[in-house]
């Protein structure tokens, strides 16, 4: 469908390079009051949610909009961590036995009681069952066995100790399978029920979801009664609608944008780092270059013939003296992000403080390129998105023009999210940029690093084959570990060995920038998620 033109689009389209328009709307004023409060509160994502199934894709965006909707049973903290959702608490009675006390009283948009017995039909969806769609497969896997007590008690059978499990449940929405087997699949995906804080009203794709507030919600109504929730994937129409008063709350201002919105009057905006770590990523199996076919044996990137540089490690590590990350952060992010070591923000559970950066070194990076017999370098192909990561397209570019200074001739490949992700998991890629967000030591490890099992669950994100069998029995043993301090140490070992050998090569920990109207108040979320249940007011609702 085509998406109506709005008056904060047309504006953007206007705001020419050079032109000081943008300037001086940043600085303009909002609209007349009497016209704002005749509209509903908006938040604008760079994005629309893929599907408002809760169990049916696990993408950032996707899931902040309909956490609205659907509650969990544990749920993730603001700044990180996390607190009882639907849960009241969680604890194991034994290594491979867990309990779980549920919030009574709670009640689906429906009507029906949320119980024991729908939160382990929820939990079993998740698994796949009548649903091998599921995206959530991967946070239960460990379970065997769910055991319903009473209405408010469920005791779940692991199997095996998984110190973590209530870690995992935090990413499980408890859906509403009576429903479902009503509905079905796909009507449930358009028109979803949950227990969340808002209730669905309409789903226009590409333009905007409407909620209403549930005023039976158990943590009490929320402030903001009426939700609507616009895609707006161009960074100078969200902050034109801003600035017009159109749009309430802005989810991804761009850095460049950022300071002189701090200088409006009529705007606040709230910086946090996130749990997102970009990185770039290698082709670990394929041993030349050639044309690309999936599971074929060439290697896309390089030139057909050409033997595939990153299977030596003082190529990567050549690769990491060559990228000035200080630098890309002040210049491609005006100073937004923070450098990172490995794939965890600093308060994840299992961060080891000890790793530090390769340092930027040319003169290093030319003699690693010489010393594996590339003396003269090499071309490849780096790919990336143009519309998932913040300034990620021109980030690729300052990357590739990096690593031209030390012999590799890297052409940039920006792609589309939307066929982005599918070409990278079919393996159409030697090197490519991404970015990771969680706090949990245990999925980052069995998704990105773990040699790839599908039966098992395993290695679903580590896209370039990546396998070492002694950091895969660390992860077997750290995730099964129930004392604390000795998994903190298994898992530190586990960063030395997946860093060490640059399995993947970390950049900086994005920072998340939310702009919003002056009379609105909320605290930015570590895992970036935007929740209206989670703003308070000072002026209309």
């Amino acid at each position: 469908m085509r998406t109506p033109d709005h008056p904060f689009r047309a504006a953007a389209r206007a705001l020419a390079p050079g032109s000081g328009l943008l300037a001086a709307l940043l600085l303009a004023g909002p609209l007349p009051e009497a016209e704002a409060a005749e509209r509903k509160f908006v938040i604008a994502f760079q994005g629309d949610a893929a599907t408002l199934d809760a169990q049916g894709r696990n993408e950032t965006t996707t899931i902040s909009i309909q956490a609205h909707m659907f509650d969990y049973l544990v749920f993730p903290a603001v700044q990180g961590g996390h607190e009882p959702g639907l849960a009241l608490s969680w604890k194991p009675v034994s290594e491979t036995k867990w309990l779980i006390r549920l919030r009574q009283g709670v009640r689906f948009h429906d009507g029906a009681p949320f119980t024991a017995e729908a939160a382990k039909e929820a939990l079993l969806r998740a698994q796949g069952k009548n649903f091998p769609r599921s995206q959530m497969k991967h946070f239960t896997k460990g379970i065997r066995d769910i055991r319903v007590v009473d209405d408010a008690t469920l005791e779940i059978e692991t199997g095996q100790p998984w110190p973590t499990l209530h870690e995992d449940l935090a990413n499980i929405a408890m859906v509403p399978v009576h429903y479902i087997q009503k509905a079905g699949d796909a009507a449930f995906a358009r028109k979803p029920v949950g227990t969340g804080a808002y209730k669905f009203v309409e789903w226009v794709k590409d333009d905007h979801i409407d909620l209403e507030a549930n005023p039976n919600h158990w943590k009490g109504a929320p402030a903001v009664k009426s939700v609507r929730i616009r895609p707006v994937p161009v960074d100078a129409a969200r902050t034109a609608g801003l600035i017009a008063g159109e749009i309430d709350v802005v989810w991804g201002i761009s850095p460049v944008d950022a300071k002189p919105l701090e200088q409006n009057p009529n705007v606040r905006i709230y910086r946090t780092i996130t749990q997102r770590n970009m990185y770039l990523a290698f082709d670990h199996w394929r041993k030349e270059g050639g044309p690309f076919r999936k599971d074929g044996p060439h290697t896309p990137g390089i030139p057909q013939g050409a033997p595939n540089p990153f299977l030596n490690l003082k190529v990567r590590q050549a690769v990491a003296h060559a990228i000035n990350v200080p630098e890309l952060i002040q210049i491609v992010l005006h100073g937004s992000g923070e450098p990172a070591t490995q794939l965890a923000p600093p308060q994840a559970f299992g961060y080891n403080k000890r790793l530090g950066r390769l340092p930027f070194d040319p003169g290093r990076s030319k003699r690693l390129l010489a010393e594996a017999g590339f003396p003269n370098g090499f071309k490849m192909r780096l790919d990336c998105t143009n519309d998932r990561y913040i300034n990620d397209g021109p980030m690729c570019e300052a990357i590739t023009g990096m690593l031209a200074k030390v012999g590799i001739q890297a052409t940039p490949h920006p792609r589309t999210k939307a066929v982005y992700f599918t070409a990278m998991d079919n393996g159409d890629f030697t090197i490519y940029q991404a970015g990771w967000g969680t706090d949990t030591a245990g999925p980052t490890f069995s998704a990105v690093f773990h040699t790839q099992d599908h039966e098992k669950g395993m290695g679903r994100i580590n896209r370039g084959r990546y396998s070492n069998k002694e950091l895969d029995a660390l992860i077997a043993k750290a995730s099964a570990e129930m004392d604390d301090a000795k998994r903190q140490a298994l898992w530190e070992r586990a960063w030395e060995i997946a860093i060490g050998e640059l399995s993947v090569l970390p950049l900086y920990q994005q920072e998340a920038i939310i702009a919003a109207q002056k009379n609105v108040q909320l605290k930015p979320r570590f895992n970036e998620w935007i929740l209206a249940q989670e703003i308070t007011l000072t002026g209309r609702n």
